[in-house]
């Protein structure tokens, strides 16, 4: 299983109990090995990978998971940063960005809208850890023998 794989099997274990969680099924891309699908005249789109639905707040979640300590801005599509941000115009749905620094053990939810300003005004074409950390709320990584377990629970109580 590749890092972002894992990455999302460890956040979707860290998902309460008593919240939804549900997980957009992959576009067919990587149905025929991985190789962009080059071959397929429709691809779904989705707007990000999960939504967590707590009883009063959805929150709309596009999990990345990058080695290094930056992330390149090309990493989420430009169909999706629209729609989550279209999305989150209404006042109970939150649009989150949720980045894995997996070298660093750090995570943090960065609002769609937030990740977006940040694209607009850097002259860079990634961002760094400080430039996440001072835009976006941390996510505290607990390392459990080979997994990872994030505190949801207060990237919850945040958005609530």
């Amino acid at each position: 299983m590749n890092n972002g794989k894992k990455f999302e099997q460890d956040f979707k274990n860290s998902v309460p109990t008593n919240v939804w969680y549900y997980r957009f099924r992959d576009g067919t891309a990587s149905f025929y090995g991985g190789g962009g699908g080059n071959n397929i005249r429709f691809q779904q789109n989705n707007i990000c990978d999960c939504e967590i639905f707590t009883g009063s707040k959805l929150l709309l979640c596009e999990l990345k998971s990058h080695k290094g300590k930056s992330i390149p801005f090309n990493c989420i599509r430009e169909n999706q940063i629209k729609q989550m941000s279209e999305a989150g115009q209404f006042g109970s749905i939150i649009p989150l960005l949720i980045i894995n620094f997996a070298d660093c053990e750090r995570a943090f939810a960065v609002h769609i809208n937030d990740f977006k300003n940040l694209m607009e005004t850097s002259p860079k074409k990634s961002a760094n850890i400080a430039e996440i950390q001072e835009i976006g709320q941390e996510i505290v990584c607990t390392k459990k023998i080979s997994h990872y377990r994030y505190g949801v629970d207060d990237l919850l109580k945040h958005w609530q």
